[in-house]
């Protein structure tokens, strides 16, 4: 019993060192969390990482706090808005309409699932709109790497093989 309360705290006290860490790097004109130009500097760039605001959902969502579950709630239906049509993301907003990122959308759509397997009820109205996010996103994800064999060298090595 002592060990699943020590484990809880220790995740509690993680989520809120990455609470802190999250509105150290959000910025006041965008409300978006953008990267530091390097781990020491206060300075940031414009860049603005899709999964790591996609990430800051969640922790806001697991702080269990009105206001900053609300704020979920609008931060994810902002990042949906940057999903493109093939269902992928890019890396970050800037490139939106250019180029996605497998990376990046590997990392969201396991993202949006953990906020839907563990926080559904949390997310309210929104749940909905990430469960078909999520299965665009899939299925983009899929259709991309069915893409990448069929191209491959050794699509013909694989038909033998059947």
């Amino acid at each position: 019993m002592q060990k699943a309360e020590d484990k809880r705290d220790f995740y509690r006290c993680l989520n809120d060192q990455l609470l802190i860490k999250g509105m150290e790097w959000l910025s006041k004109k965008t409300n978006w969390l953008h990267r530091p130009l390097d781990g020491l500097s206060r300075e940031f760039t414009e860049m603005v990482p899709l999964l790591e605001n996609a990430l800051y959902c969640l922790v806001l969502l697991k702080s269990h706090k009105r206001d900053l579950v609300f704020s979920s709630r609008e931060r994810v239906s902002h990042l949906l808005h940057f999903q493109m049509g093939n269902g992928l993301f890019p890396k970050y907003i800037h490139l939106y309409g250019k180029k996605t990122s497998l990376k990046t959308s590997r990392g969201i759509a396991y993202t949006f699932y953990t906020l839907l397997k563990f926080h559904k009820k949390l997310l309210g109205d929104k749940a909905q709109e990430v469960e078909a996010s999520l299965a665009s996103l899939l299925n983009g994800y899929l259709n991309l790497l069915t893409e990448e064999l069929v191209n491959s060298t050794h699509w013909p090595l694989l038909r033998l093989c059947q």
